[in-house]
Order: C-alpha cells, then sequence, then structure tokens
C-alpha cells in the first residue's frame, strides 16, 4: 500500500499527464483540420505532438491498470507487448526531434534542391523514423521469447537508454555541427573587394527562420534531455536493489513536468498558432 507521500505524487503525475495530453490536443487538433497551418514544419510537429498524445494515454492507462490490478502485467504475452510499446513510445520521443534536425538540416545545407522542400521528403523522413523505432522496438521480443517474467531486465534497461538517449544525442550534436559550420562558412565568404556584401533576402530570411528554429530544437532536446536522464539512470543504478517508490515517483513527475514545458513552448514557438487560439478564445477567429 502507498503511504500518503506515495498517495499525492501518484495524483500529481495523473494530473500532469493530463494536462500534457489537454495541451497536446489543443496543438495537435488545429494542424490537422485547419489548412493554413498544415505546412511542412507543422507537420513534423504534429508528428511529435501526437506521440506525445499516444504515450501520455498509455501511461495513464497503464498506470490506473497497475494500480487496480498488480498482477495484471504477470503474463508472458502481455509483458511481451508491454516491452514493445514502451520502448516504441521512449523511442518516438528522441527520434521525433533527431527527425526534425535531419529534415532542417538538408534544407539548410541543400536549401536550392527543390526536393528537400517537398512533402515527399517530410513523407520520408516520417516514414524512416517510424520503421526504424518499430524495428528497435520489436527487438525486444528476444527477451521476451525466453522468459515470461515482467521485471525490468539489466540488457533491456541499457538497451532502452542506449537507443532513446545516448544515440539521438550523438546524432543531433553532430547535426547541430554540421549546421553551425555550414552557417559560418557562409557567412564567411570573401566579398570583392570595395563591394558590400550582397545577401539575397530570401536566403536571409531562410537562414534567421532556420537558425532559429535549431535553436528552439536544442532547448527542446535539453529539457527533454533533463527529465528523461535521472528516470532512466535510476533503474540502471539500482538494479537488483530496493529503491522507495516515492524516488521513483518524483522523477516521474519531473520528466513530465518537463514533458508539459515541451508541449507549452511549442505553443511560444508557433507565433501563427498562438494567435489562432488567442483569437479563438476571445472570439475574433
Amino acid at each position: 500500500m502507498m503511504n500518503t507521500i506515495e498517495h499525492i505524487l501518484w495524483i500529481l503525475q495523473i494530473v500532469v499527464a493530463v494536462l500534457i495530453l489537454c495541451f497536446a490536443l489543443l496543438y495537435s487538433i488545429p494542424l490537422i483540420f485547419i489548412r493554413r497551418f498544415q505546412q511542412h514544419n507543422n507537420i513534423l510537429t504534429l508528428n511529435f505532438s501526437l506521440i506525445t498524445v499516444a504515450s501520455v494515454i498509455y501511461w495513464i492507462s497503464y498506470f490506473v491498470i497497475i494500480q487496480a490490478n498488480q498482477t495484471i502485467v504477470i503474463s508472458k504475452h502481455i509483458c511481451a507487448i508491454l516491452n514493445i510499446i514502451q520502448t516504441l513510445v521512449t523511442l518516438q520521443f528522441s527520434f521525433s526531434i533527431v527527425t526534425i534536425s535531419i529534415h532542417r538540416c538538408c534544407l539548410i545545407i541543400y536549401y536550392n534542391k527543390f526536393f528537400f522542400k517537398s512533402k515527399r521528403w517530410v513523407i520520408i523522413c516520417l516514414c524512416a523514423q517510424w520503421i526504424l523505432a518499430l524495428i528497435l522496438s520489436f527487438l525486444t521480443l528476444i527477451y521476451s521469447e525466453v522468459k515470461p517474467l515482467c521485471s525490468e531486465v539489466y540488457w533491456l534497461i541499457i538497451y532502452r537508454m542506449v537507443t532513446s538517449m545516448i544515440i539521438p544525442t550523438i546524432a543531433i550534436s553532430i547535426i547541430n555541427i554540421v549546421i553551425f559550420n555550414h552557417v559560418r562558412s557562409s557567412s564567411r565568404r570573401v566579398q570583392p573587394q570595395g563591394q558590400f556584401p550582397v545577401v539575397p533576402v530570401q536566403e536571409q530570411k531562410i537562414s534567421r527562420r532556420d537558425i532559429y528554429l535549431l535553436r528552439h530544437l536544442i532547448f527542446i532536446f535539453c529539457i527533454y534531455i533533463i527529465g528523461w536522464t535521472p528516470l532512466c539512470l535510476i533503474p540502471l543504478i539500482t538494479y537488483g536493489r530496493y529503491i522507495e517508490l516515492s524516488i521513483y515517483l518524483i522523477f516521474s513527475v519531473l520528466s513530465e513536468l518537463c514533458l508539459l514545458c515541451v508541449v507549452i513552448d511549442l505553443f511560444f514557438y508557433n507565433h501563427d498558432m498562438k494567435k489562432y487560439l488567442i483569437n479563438l478564445i476571445f472570439h475574433r477567429a
């Protein structure tokens, strides 16, 4: 039985999860049904938002079911399904940010190539993200076919941390370095002596927007790392040892608060969405 502190933390966890779900749905619905929001960048952020919705629905359902009946996860087949879903939703958060970064990197470096500005390139990025995440998630069946228990396995804890935290961090770092080097080399191009540098207005606007989005993506990923790294390290450090449930719940609430900050930040970044919602709330839409 949970004590008072654990009970409060569990309720707080559910409340924060519901807030995340509400904000993510509020952001997703206009992107789906309003044509003027269906731009390439918004399609990628919609992907992240829908992943958030699906993940929160799963975790809320999971925790409610566990609290209602703690023996329901003993079945081998249920454990196999849960391992796949948990790995998938864990991977998709970081993978969606990597996908946006790759899309933006190609758009900046190959700005004169129409293919990287097309919807086909967006679809390729999304398909690659989901296929890779599904393949990595179904690899957890290797364990599930051998052991019927639902307890955390050490190699699976390491596997999830490597695939959802370490590899995406390395990938995003490399992408950002490539983009910054490209932008810096472009800004240092030698101009003819005695002439002022001439930069096309369109290219200049794109550069400002892309750099702004790049900084925004770095901010989002840093918040994600701050929130989820402790939650990934706790099972790794305390494997085979007893840990107070309240400690795990504290870091779980921290991770949800960081995710809530990321979802709210989407509204501040998308000025058109923010303006639309303000007008809608005050009946000026």
